[in-house]
Protein backbone atom coordinates (compact mmCIF):
# COMPACT_ATOMS: atom_id res chain seq x y z
CA UNK A 1 0.00 0.00 0.00
CA UNK A 2 0.92 3.37 -0.83
CA UNK A 3 1.62 5.75 2.32
CA UNK A 4 2.72 9.61 1.90
CA UNK A 5 5.37 9.97 5.08
CA UNK A 6 5.61 13.89 4.81
CA UNK A 7 4.04 16.08 2.49
CA UNK A 8 4.67 19.66 1.11
CA UNK A 9 5.53 21.69 3.87
CA UNK A 10 5.43 25.36 2.67
CA UNK A 11 6.17 27.40 5.84
CA UNK A 12 9.23 25.14 6.92
CA UNK A 13 12.99 26.88 6.14
CA UNK A 14 16.19 24.45 7.13
CA UNK A 15 19.50 25.10 6.24
CA UNK A 16 22.56 23.45 7.17
CA UNK A 17 23.20 19.46 7.50
CA UNK A 18 20.89 17.08 9.26
CA UNK A 19 19.82 13.85 9.88
CA UNK A 20 15.78 13.17 9.75
CA UNK A 21 14.34 9.78 11.09
CA UNK A 22 11.03 9.82 9.52
CA UNK A 23 8.55 6.68 10.87
CA UNK A 24 5.04 5.45 10.10
CA UNK A 25 2.49 3.13 11.67
CA UNK A 26 0.39 3.51 8.54
CA UNK A 27 1.76 -0.07 7.66
CA UNK A 28 1.17 -1.97 11.05
CA UNK A 29 -0.69 -5.51 10.57
CA UNK A 30 0.65 -6.05 7.22
CA UNK A 31 3.06 -8.38 5.69
CA UNK A 32 6.85 -6.92 5.45
CA UNK A 33 7.32 -9.69 2.89
CA UNK A 34 7.92 -8.65 -1.14
CA UNK A 35 9.28 -5.57 -2.66
CA UNK A 36 9.41 -2.18 -0.90
CA UNK A 37 9.81 0.96 -2.64
CA UNK A 38 11.01 4.40 -1.56
CA UNK A 39 9.96 7.28 -4.02
CA UNK A 40 10.89 10.67 -3.12
CA UNK A 41 9.81 13.95 -4.92
CA UNK A 42 11.46 17.15 -4.07
CA UNK A 43 8.76 20.33 -5.10
CA UNK A 44 11.07 22.44 -3.18
CA UNK A 45 12.36 25.55 -4.66
CA UNK A 46 15.15 26.67 -2.65
CA UNK A 47 16.58 30.34 -3.58
CA UNK A 48 19.56 30.15 -0.89
CA UNK A 49 22.74 30.99 -2.14
CA UNK A 50 25.96 29.84 -0.60
CA UNK A 51 28.84 32.13 -0.31
CA UNK A 52 30.15 31.94 -4.12
CA UNK A 53 26.95 33.03 -5.41
CA UNK A 54 25.58 29.17 -6.20
CA UNK A 55 21.83 28.46 -5.46
CA UNK A 56 22.07 25.71 -2.83
CA UNK A 57 20.56 22.29 -3.44
CA UNK A 58 19.21 19.80 -1.56
CA UNK A 59 20.88 16.39 -1.16
CA UNK A 60 20.33 12.71 -0.11
CA UNK A 61 23.27 11.19 0.58
CA UNK A 62 21.95 7.52 2.28
CA UNK A 63 18.52 5.97 2.78
CA UNK A 64 17.48 3.35 5.79
CA UNK A 65 14.67 1.32 5.93
CA UNK A 66 13.36 -0.32 9.04
CA UNK A 67 11.03 -2.65 9.03
CA UNK A 68 9.97 -3.39 12.86
CA UNK A 69 7.12 -5.94 13.97
CA UNK A 70 7.33 -9.55 14.86
CA UNK A 71 7.78 -12.64 12.46
CA UNK A 72 4.71 -14.12 10.49
CA UNK A 73 5.16 -17.49 12.10
CA UNK A 74 5.34 -15.67 15.72
CA UNK A 75 2.11 -14.57 17.76
CA UNK A 76 2.58 -12.15 20.88
CA UNK A 77 -0.60 -13.72 21.84
CA UNK A 78 0.32 -17.17 21.34
CA UNK A 79 3.91 -16.43 23.44
CA UNK A 80 1.61 -14.51 26.33
CA UNK A 81 -1.69 -16.84 26.75
CA UNK A 82 -1.33 -17.69 29.89
CA UNK A 83 -0.89 -13.77 30.64
CA UNK A 84 -3.66 -12.90 28.18
CA UNK A 85 -6.10 -15.80 28.14
CA UNK A 86 -7.87 -14.83 31.98
CA UNK A 87 -8.88 -11.58 30.54
CA UNK A 88 -10.43 -12.26 27.56
CA UNK A 89 -14.20 -11.72 27.13
CA UNK A 90 -16.54 -13.73 26.13
CA UNK A 91 -16.75 -12.37 23.12
CA UNK A 92 -12.85 -12.20 22.58
CA UNK A 93 -13.25 -15.93 23.44
CA UNK A 94 -15.65 -16.68 20.46
CA UNK A 95 -13.50 -14.45 18.30
CA UNK A 96 -10.13 -16.80 19.07
CA UNK A 97 -12.30 -20.22 18.89
CA UNK A 98 -13.84 -19.24 15.45
CA UNK A 99 -10.77 -16.89 14.37
CA UNK A 100 -13.41 -14.04 12.93
CA UNK A 101 -14.57 -11.16 13.86
CA UNK A 102 -17.95 -9.16 13.51
CA UNK A 103 -19.23 -6.06 14.40
CA UNK A 104 -20.70 -6.10 18.09
CA UNK A 105 -24.59 -5.56 18.53
CA UNK A 106 -25.45 -3.00 21.07
CA UNK A 107 -26.05 -6.34 23.74
CA UNK A 108 -22.17 -7.26 22.98
CA UNK A 109 -21.32 -3.94 23.68
CA UNK A 110 -23.41 -3.72 26.68
CA UNK A 111 -21.78 -7.06 28.29
CA UNK A 112 -18.07 -6.47 26.67
CA UNK A 113 -17.94 -3.63 29.32
CA UNK A 114 -19.79 -5.09 31.99
CA UNK A 115 -16.71 -7.94 31.75
CA UNK A 116 -14.09 -5.76 31.63
CA UNK A 117 -15.26 -3.32 34.07
CA UNK A 118 -15.61 -6.80 36.32
CA UNK A 119 -12.27 -8.00 35.61
CA UNK A 120 -10.43 -4.60 36.15
CA UNK A 121 -12.19 -4.23 39.35
CA UNK A 122 -10.93 -7.47 40.44
CA UNK A 123 -7.35 -6.75 39.34
CA UNK A 124 -7.01 -3.88 40.96
CA UNK A 125 -8.65 -5.41 44.26
CA UNK A 126 -5.70 -7.98 43.98
CA UNK A 127 -2.96 -5.56 43.16
CA UNK A 128 -3.69 -3.50 46.27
Amino acid sequence: ADALILGPRRLDTYSGEGSMIFSSVVHWGETAAGLWKLIIYDHGQCNIQNTSGNIINGFITSVELTIRGTSINDSGFVRNKNLLEPFLTKVGKRALQSVTGHYLNANEVRNTFIEQRDSSFLLSKSIF
